[in-house]
Formats: C-alpha cells, structure tokens, sequence
C-alpha cells in the first residue's frame, strides 16, 4: 500500500488559489492526490443556482460569450489528462492517479458552465465560442506524445494562464457584487485549478532536474504557444471592462509568475 501524505491543504486566498503554498516535498504529488480526495464539490448542490443575477443585456450577452468559451476549455481539460496517462511511465503511479482526479474535476467544472448556461436560455451543445484564439490554443494540448511536452502544454500553458483569467474574472465579481453564480463557479474552479498547477510544477521540475535533456522540450512548448495564449486573453479586453476586469493588468501580472516558474525549472529564456 502506498504510504500517502495527509498533509492539509493550505487556507485558500482572496482569489481561491495559491501557488506559493505548496510545500515541495519528497510526497508532493501524493498531497496534491490527497487534496483532490478531500477538497470535492458538487455543481448541483454546492451552487445557489436561483439566486438572482440581474445584469444589463449588454452585460448578459458578453457573460453568455465568456462562458461559452469556459465550457470549451473545460471540455479539453476533460480528456487531455487521460491522454498524458497513456504517455507516463507505468511506475509513475502518483502523477497517473492525480492526473485521475485532474479528468474528474474538470469534468465537473464544465458540468457547472453548461448548467450555467442552460440558466441563461443558451443550449450548451450548439453555442460556439467567439474567441478563435483561444480555439487555437488549447487544441496545443492535444499536439504531443512526450509527457513534458503535453505537461507543460496542458498544466502550465493552459492551467497556470488560463487560471490567471479567471481569477480576474473572479475578482472583478467580488467587487461588484454581480453574477454571485458564476463568481461562485469560478471560486470552486479555482481551488481545483490550483492543484493543477501545482501538479504541473511539481512533475515539471523534477522531470526537468532528472532528464536534463528534455528542457528544450519544455522551453520550446513554451515558446511556440505563450504569444497564442496571450492573443487569446486579450480578446475583448475593453469590452469586458465592463464587468471591472482587466484583462491586461492580469495578462502582464500572469506572464511575470509564468517566466518565473519556468525560470525555477532552469528555462531562463524569454517566451514572448
């Protein structure tokens, strides 16, 4: 039997996730697994769905378009951490059994944006995103066969930037008070989304510290796809300060802890 961590998960932050907290230690991956185990909800009944959300139609029209876009990347999430499953070695059995839950939770993240746009008169099987970059980008998560390639594509790129948004999408909600549906999704999402970075980091850095060799994979997913990324999470920037958020304070502040945590697994290049 596996002797696994039981270590408690750190107390949460204003925007549901924190990074700096993780410890590193020999059981990393196991904490995280056991994390996952502990810290589960339900979208059906851990959300208030009746509660009232008035919005402007402008506003109501730009939200369908967000999470139309959500549910997609969601849907990736689902499948994508099956897929590096297949790629890790057997004996690799913590990141096998976390990537598990990473499928499950996402799973249940677009479980909870399909409802959401169910409550918005929107069939989530035929609403299509508007934002082609961002169609573009995490299709990257399906690109490669090597495990550091696809953990740095999907945990990395897609996770730790994508988080970023909606984290300022989150913390706009907190502010104003609007939308206390969504900005409750996307606190919940974000606590999983943590871990999942958290993960990404962990494996990463270890991977990178044991095979040196396989850096410039690392480095050259990062390359390729960060300015694809970014195109993405500039889409409508202006028009989304309507809900309070700044997309381009989060994007730069997301792109300074992205070099940073590449820097600590010895790739020091820029990436955009």
């Amino acid at each position: 039997m596996e002797e696994y961590a039981t270590t408690h998960a750190p107390a949460g932050s204003g925007s549901g996730m924190a990074l700096t907290d993780y410890a590193h230690t020999q059981n990393e991956i196991w904490r995280l697994y056991e994390m996952a185990k502990r810290n589960q909800w339900n979208a059906n009944t851990d959300i208030n769905w009746d509660e009232p959300c008035p919005m402007s139609d402008i506003e109501t029209k730009l939200l369908r378009g967000i999470l139309a876009t959500y549910q997609i990347g969601e849907k990736v999430g689902i499948d994508a951490p099956a897929r590096i499953m297949t790629q890790l070695p057997k004996e690799d059995l913590a990141a096998r059994e976390f990537l598990a839950t990473q499928c499950f939770e996402e799973a249940r993240h677009c479980h909870a944006y399909r409802m959401r746009l169910r409550k918005m008169g929107l069939d989530p099987d035929t609403v299509r995103s508007g934002n082609s970059a961002w169609v573009k980008a995490i299709s990257g998560c399906y690109a490669y066969e090597h495990p550091v390639q696809s953990v740095m594509s999907l945990n990395i790129l897609g996770e730790l930037l994508a988080a970023s948004q909606f984290t300022a999408h989150y913390d706009a909600l907190c502010e104003s008070g609007k939308d206390p549906v969504t900005r409750t999704i996307l606190q919940r999402q974000l606590q999983d989304e943590g871990r999942h970075v958290a993960f990404g980091i962990t494996w990463l850095r270890e991977r990178l510290k044991t095979h040196p060799e396989d850096t410039a994979l690392a480095r050259d997913v990062a390359k390729e796809w960060t300015p694809i990324y970014v195109d993405a999470m500039t889409h409508k920037a202006d028009a989304l300060k309507i809900f309070g958020i700044d997309k381009l304070a989060s994007i730069e502040k997301a792109l300074g802890t992205f070099q940073e945590t590449l820097a600590s697994m010895g790739i020091s290049d820029p990436v955009i």
